[in-house]
């Protein structure tokens, strides 16, 4: 099913793609194998892709459930769940709940509510203004979450650039927040190294952090690294604190 002009779809199960080459709108509850967008699209109720979903345009959505999602245009939904990859290297904004078994962002990622991921590769922007939680998660773009960044493995490579980290709190088994001096790693590269700031506390199995500033972090293995700013470290292990590291209080517990 075509729109290469203006026109309208309505609801229903369709047994093939739909592709919007034009100015269409989608009114009511539609199922489809896939769905390509290069023009504009609206949809008012919501979107199910047994497929991919494919946004080089324009896409307003209320929820959208897909195999997968490649965003280089314009995205905007409700809620969001895609069962494989979600791809953006444009524009993606979800007002509440954004889940994806794989997220490749190089562009940016906004999401209103909780986001949840199997794998986050960030080389983009990504905001959330709920909890992250993941099994592996690495950026090397700006990262802001107001709630917890829960992951398995978490990574924040730091470059140059005119902007900084702002997390409520970080928890997982390994934590590395280090500065990098490739400046190919991200498009945000110029200016100042970043610097990451968690407003609560960062605790995990192995932490090592570089350019961070917290008030608690606690950890088996700590390792303070230079441009860090961190009132009190709590360990199990061991604590190693880097020249150029500033720690008002550390305990072992």
């Amino acid at each position: 099913m075509k729109i290469s002009g203006s026109g309208t779809i309505k609801g229903g199960d369709y047994n093939e793609e739909i592709h919007v080459s034009g100015s269409g709108t989608i009114d009511g509850r539609t199922r489809c194998t896939a769905l390509a967008v290069s023009g504009s699209v609206r949809a008012n109720a919501e979107v199910i892709c047994t497929g991919g979903m494919r946004v080089s345009g324009s896409g307003s959505f209320e929820e959208v459930k897909a195999e997968s999602v490649h965003v280089s245009g314009s995205f905007s939904a409700k809620t969001l769940e895609v069962k494989g990859l979600l791809r953006s290297s444009g524009s993606c904004r979800v007002e509440g709940v954004t889940t994806a078994n794989e997220a490749q962002i190089s562009g940016s990622l906004y999401s209103g509510g909780n986001a949840k991921f199997g794998v986050a590769q960030i080389s983009g922007r990504f905001d959330c203004r709920g909890d992250v939680e993941a099994e592996n998660f690495a950026i090397s773009g700006p990262l802001n979450t107001n709630g917890l960044l829960n992951a398995e493995n978490v990574e924040i490579k730091l470059g140059h650039g005119m902007f900084d980290n702002s997390i409520n709190s970080i928890g997982g088994t390994n934590i590395a927040v280090k500065v990098y001096n490739d400046h190919k790693i991200s498009l945000f590269n110029f200016g100042r190294i970043v610097k990451t700031v968690v407003k609560e506390a960062i605790e995990g199995d192995d932490v090592y952090l570089e350019n961070t500033e917290c008030p608690l972090v606690v950890g088996k293995t700590v390792v303070i690294g230079d441009g860090c700013k961190i009132a009190k470290v709590q360990y199990y292990d061991t604590c190693e604190i880097k020249d150029g590291a500033e720690v008002t209080e550390k305990k072992k517990i």
